[in-house]
């Protein structure tokens, strides 16, 4: 085993000889490939990892920009390349989309994490994980930092309609095509229409029915 991936293992608390036999491979080829990705990527794709809050944030920008910061790992891997690409589809969608974090959340609503993560559970916010966190999409509190009117009735609504996943979710809230004035639904919510959101999700419930 490397020095890298020994000092990385050393002191891991509760590292078993199970997990020892699993972790000492898998420490050495993810080694490999961060090796590889930070020797190839493109400048401007480093600096977007560094710029991520958290380390897990740092890896998933790299991960997500697999095919330009190394195009022979995504070569020998289709299916790391084509999670690469679901993970650029979604750091996409969160460049458009402000969010906050759980901690932010539960500052605004007075309540601990604990709480807002029981809300999220409850589908009365909803969230999405990414880069090792779970991100509250803005939209859903006021300037005051309340939840916005309509925001539980119309997840409540969504949790019930075939929109498989809260990334696919967080996509129908914010397509800009729910009404003719080009609205979506998130922005009708926002504007106080919150009838006309819940209009808009039910029927979108009945036509996929």
């Amino acid at each position: 085993m490397s020095t890298a991936a020994v000092a990385l293992l050393h002191d891991m608390p509760g590292l078993t000889r199970e997990r020892e036999a699993v972790t000492e491979p898998l420490a050495e080829r993810m080694l490999d490939a961060m090796r590889s990705l930070l020797a190839t990527a493109p400048l401007d794709v480093l600096k977007a990892a560094a710029a991520a809050q958290t380390g897990a944030g740092s890896l998933a920008t790299l991960v997500s920009h697999l095919a330009e910061a190394s195009p022979a790992l995504a070569a020998a891997d289709p299916e790391a390349a084509a999670i690469a690409r679901a993970a650029g589809e979604k750091g996409q969608l969160l460049e458009s989309v402000p969010t906050i974090s759980a901690a932010v959340a539960a500052q605004l609503l007075g309540m601990t994490t604990e709480g807002v993560r029981k809300k999220r559970l409850r589908h009365q916010l909803l969230a999405v994980e990414y880069g090792g966190e779970w991100r509250f999409p803005a939209f859903q509190f006021d300037p005051d930092g309340h939840v916005r009117d309509g925001v539980r009735e119309v997840l409540a609504v969504v949790a019930r309609i075939p929109i498989t996943g809260l990334w696919a979710q967080l996509d129908f809230l914010v397509a800009r095509d729910a009404v003719d004035d080009g609205s979506s639904v998130s922005g009708l919510i926002v504007a106080g229409r919150v009838s006309e959101a819940l209009t808009v999700v039910a029927n979108y419930g009945e036509g996929g029915a």
